[in-house]
């Protein structure tokens, strides 16, 4: 029900691709998350992966991502700085399942 007054939809009916507005309660408020940004509800939580303080996130590609929409996810961080983490020369092969580091932004 939060997301959907969030986000002023009318039903709960999402569809693949759809960006989504996603705030934290922090004590007794609503924040919206520090990044301000919006992200794809319940695909990036469960792609990402903490990598202790290596200065990176572990992101594990899903069917149709690509690394523009990747970037869209982490603010800060672009296709070319997550080509680089990763030695990527052609971005057209990802597959799914395939994991990248995400650097943080700076």
């Amino acid at each position: 029900n939060d997301l959907k007054t969030w986000n002023e939809l009318k039903t709960s009916t999402l569809t693949q691709g759809q960006t989504l507005k996603v705030f934290v309660r922090s004590s007794s408020n609503i924040t919206q998350a520090p990044s301000q940004s919006t992200a794809k509800a319940a695909s990036k939580p469960a792609q990402t992966a903490s990598s202790g303080g290596a200065g990176y996130t572990v992101y594990k590609v899903r069917s149709g991502d690509s690394l523009w929409t990747i970037a869209q996810q982490y603010p800060g961080v672009s296709v070319e700085d997550i080509k680089k983490a990763n030695q990527l020369a052609n971005a057209d092969k990802l597959q799914p399942g395939q994991t990248l580091k995400i650097p943080k932004a700076q």
